[in-house]
């Protein structure tokens, strides 16, 4: 593959092709987040996913319900997958 089909130049940064296209890219940077979002930014391989597993639990009082009855990604949405 060449670099032009690896990677979409956003505003000058390269970002690889087969993640964010650029309507995604547009999507990202017009997200407005509500009062009440809680961001989880981690490096990768780093706890995200535990995160994305405790956070619910701590916004539920320890109640396990949510955990059990809501798939991870309707409870904790990866922001780069909001946009299709």
């Amino acid at each position: 593959m060449t670099e032009e089909e690896l990677y979409t130049v956003y505003k000058g940064v390269y970002m690889v092709s087969s993640v964010h296209t650029p309507e995604s890219l547009k999507y990202f940077e017009e997200f407005v987040f509500r009062p009440d979002d809680i961001i989880i930014v981690t490096y990768p391989r780093s706890g995200t996913n535990r995160m994305r597993e405790i956070i619910p639990l701590i916004m539920s009082g320890g109640d396990p319900a949510p955990v059990d009855t809501i798939v991870n990604w309707k409870r904790v949405p990866w922001l780069f997958n909001c946009s299709s």
